[in-house]
Formats: structure tokens, C-alpha cells, sequence
């Protein structure tokens, strides 16, 4: 690949707010895709795993099952399946509630305890 090609490319990056236009350039000299995102975030040990469109900011069906799911428990949330401040609070609170790990995330044991 031409070094003004590189250049270009590295520029580009820069230009787009990438961090570091390295591994840009590094992907185009070797003619290189991206690998495709992770589904799920590896948890610590002994943590649940945690889909990505389950943390906070994200919309998504589920969440939107679970703001219902949620609702009848006695929220008052708009089921719009985004999982913003108002929805990581009514999790805390149902966590709390039923004696779950508090962490306002819509793990699998919640997610269990919510559609029973």
C-alpha cells in the first residue's frame, strides 16, 4: 500500500476522533477487517454475564418486556425498551426487593426473577 494512502487513512482517523489511527493503518497495510463486536461482555469471575444491549443507554426488546415486566411489579415506566436511569432504578429496586445482587443491570438472575 502506498505511504500516501497510509497517510491518508491515518488523517482520516484522526480527523473522525480515533483514539489512535495505528490500528487503522495497521488494518489497511494488511488489508485486514475489524473483528466483529463481542455479543456478550466477559464477566469477572464469579460475576453474571451481562448482554451488551442490556447496559445502561441501550434500547432493546427485552428491555422493553422487562420495563412491563417491571411496570406490573408496581413501576411506572415507559416501556420503550431503553434501558436509561429511570429503568436502571426500577432493576435496583426490584433487585432489592427480591433480594438479588444490587446492580441495576438486567443480568440473568433478575431477568429470571422478573418473568416469573
Amino acid at each position: 500500500m502506498p505511504k500516501a494512502t497510509m497517510k491518508r487513512i491515518m488523517v482520516a482517523a484522526v480527523l473522525a476522533g480515533s483514539m489512535s489511527a495505528l490500528p487503522l493503518a495497521a488494518m489497511a497495510a494488511n488489508d485486514a477487517k475489524p473483528a466483529a463486536p463481542a455479543k456478550e461482555m466477559k464477566a469477572e469471575a464469579g460475576k453474571h454475564v451481562v448482554k451488551k444491549h442490556h447496559r445502561k443507554m441501550h434500547r432493546s426488546a427485552t428491555v422493553k418486556k422487562a420495563q412491563e415486566a417491571l411496570n406490573r411489579h408496581g413501576a411506572k415506566l415507559k416501556a420503550d425498551g431503553f434501558m436509561g436511569h429511570r429503568t436502571e432504578r426500577a432493576i435496583m429496586s426490584f433487585q432489592k426487593a427480591h433480594k438479588l445482587k444490587v446492580t441495576g443491570r438486567l443480568d440473568s438472575e433478575t431477568e429470571k426473577a422478573l418473568m416469573k
